[in-house]
């Protein structure tokens, strides 16, 4: 796992850049259930709103996330 040799405990979005949208929100809905990761990130990379419902239901159930990391991401206030 490319995370865990390097010592990282983020995880960044623009890693999957390359799925289509489903597929990504799938990704990002597993990541409710980890222990490992507890940053979430995601830069100049537009989330459909698959991806964003995920992200939400991420964030209100994973009980190691500490940090959510989103810019320009194409969401609005």
């Amino acid at each position: 796992m490319i995370y865990h040799s390097q010592d990282s405990r983020e995880f960044n979005l623009q890693d999957f850049s390359h799925l289509e949208s489903r597929d990504l929100a799938l990704v990002v809905a597993a990541l409710a259930y980890n222990q490992y990761f507890l940053r979430l990130q995601a830069a100049n990379l537009k989330l459909g709103s698959e991806v964003t419902e995920q992200i939400l239901h991420c964030v209100g159930r994973s009980q190691h996330l500490e940090e959510l990391i989103l810019e320009d991401c194409g969401l609005r206030a």
